[in-house]
């Protein structure tokens, strides 16, 4: 009799725990989208092993879609200290018109418009060189999904010493005895669909 009441028991609490899964993923899928706080929004956040991402229903629109950051066992901590070393990479290759080590960093996009920018240095006859500090900050300020892209724009703000010189070896841009402080936000996109897909930089603008 004992073992029949303990199956008895056994038997409700597994039918509670399936009720409660059902409500629980009945309400994140009727949770209001513009609820940053909601059931939907929350399970948008959490990525899933190898690149997965859950993502939103397909009645929200672009806009409202936010960017997975946790993918791949990665956090948003860990995508910042990646941006860092992204940003860090990319600013010194421009510098010294060393391109090719960091093209895997870089969309098409990105990789002609720095392509373009060098090649029109180069013509000038100009040489940069740069020594970077360090940090004085780097956050994520904007994020989301535009069709099977995810993107998030970080905010840096360094201190470097940047110098440009002309043919004869003139300065005429920055000074070699100066610090100056750099703020710029670069956005980075991510291909959803592609397993192994990575992180690249694709726009860059100054920040006041």
């Amino acid at each position: 009799m004992q073992e029949l009441d303990a199956l008895a028991v056994f038997n409700i609490v597994i039918i509670f725990a399936i009720a409660g899964l059902w409500v629980f993923l009945r309400d994140a899928a009727n949770a209001d989208p513009d609820d940053k706080d909601d059931l939907r929004h929350r399970l948008a956040m959490i990525g899933l092993p190898g690149g997965d991402v859950l993502v939103p229903p397909p009645e929200a629109s672009a806009a409202e879609r936010p960017v997975p950051l946790r993918v791949a066992g990665h956090s948003e901590p860990d995508f910042i200290v990646n941006a860092r070393n992204a940003y860090e990479r990319i600013v010194a290759a421009v510098a010294h018109d060393d391109l090719k080590s960091v093209e895997q960093l870089l969309t098409d996009e990105a990789r002609v418009d720095f392509v373009t920018f060098l090649a029109a240095r180069r013509l000038r006859g100009e040489v940069a060189s740069l020594t970077f500090i360090g940090f004085r900050g780097a956050e994520l300020i904007d994020s989301g999904v535009a069709g099977n892209t995810a993107w998030a724009e970080i905010r840096f703000a360094t201190e470097l010493v940047s110098v440009v010189r002309d043919r004869a070896g003139q300065v005429i841009e920055g000074d070699p005895r100066r610090v100056v402080q750099c703020a710029e936000r670069w956005t980075f996109e991510r291909d959803l669909e592609a397993r192994q897909s990575q992180w690249r930089l694709a726009a860059t603008d100054s920040d006041g």
